[in-house]
């Protein structure tokens, strides 16, 4: 007598996804909310200043995504389109509740790529993994010409990037391109008012030089923050640690900058 095989689990993807966006009420069953539900409508008021009236839209979520639309949520929606508010609504055949945060500030990553069969590590600004990628990507492109890989990406969470400028001089004068640079990160404790702790990234000669340049950062950074401009800025600083890590170079923040003004992956 032949074995019963267990039902094979479906294994459901991005790929496997099936989207529509309809006002159809029988589509819509059995399915699952792709986006959040909202009903929009306008209302009117009077402007105190010029006394003209003006209309604005308002919007209110119905569900979240994500939800089964079983048959008492379609009759809330049948509701929402016989009233105008709703027209049509983006349907799924998968539940996909979690939302993608999109943070705006920037964070320093470094990005190791595999280029001229070397391996580089480049640091730069980017506000996700995703943002990481597309900015190596770009750099890359417009300044190489050999094929590339990603290898690995790392943020380094609240770290500042610093210059020790005499010793860039320096660097600038002797570099050899086939040596990656190396560089300092430095984690200070500061003491003022209260202690915090800092994290530094800098190309300098050794750690005593490198703290020159992170007390003089220190105390500007106090100083901007400070609402007495004659109250006297003292502190304390310590070294809790101090690593070398390896860089090929830095992509300036300014070059990022480029991509803040939309989000990674939209459409």
């Amino acid at each position: 007598m032949a074995k019963k095989t267990k039902k094979e689990k479906t294994i459901e993807t991005r790929k496997s996804e099936i989207r529509l966006t309809t006002s159809d009420l029988k589509e819509m069953l059995g399915k699952f909310l792709a986006s959040d539900l909202k009903r929009g409508w306008t209302e009117d008021f009077i402007d105190e200043d010029t006394k003209e009236v003006v209309t604005i839209d308002r919007y209110e979520i119905i569900e979240n995504k994500g939800k089964l639309i079983d048959q008492d949520l379609l009759a809330r929606i049948q509701f929402y389109i016989t009233s105008g508010d709703i027209k049509e609504v983006e349907v799924s055949n998968q539940s996909r509740q979690a939302t993608l945060v999109k943070k705006q500030w920037l964070n320093i990553w470094s990005v190791t790529v595999s280029i001229l069969r070397k391996k580089r590590r480049f640091l730069l600004y980017a506000h996700s993994i995703d943002m990481a990628n597309e900015v190596i990507k770009d750099f890359i492109e417009l300044n190489y010409d050999s094929s590339f890989e990603i290898l690995s990406a790392k943020m380094h969470p609240n770290a500042v990037i610093l210059t020790d400028k005499i010793k860039s001089a320096l660097v600038e004068q002797t570099e050899d391109d086939s040596r990656p640079n190396l560089y300092y990160q430095i984690d200070v404790n500061v003491v003022y008012e209260y202690a915090n702790t800092y994290t530094f990234i800098i190309e300098a000669k050794d750690v005593d030089s490198a703290m020159i340049v992170i007390n003089h950062w220190i105390y500007n950074h106090l100083k901007k923050d400070q609402e007495d401009t004659e109250k006297e800025i003292e502190f304390t600083s310590t070294v809790a640690s101090a690593v070398t890590i390896p860089c090929f170079r830095v992509i300036e923040q300014e070059f990022s900058a480029a991509y803040l003004d939309k989000s990674i992956g939209e459409k």
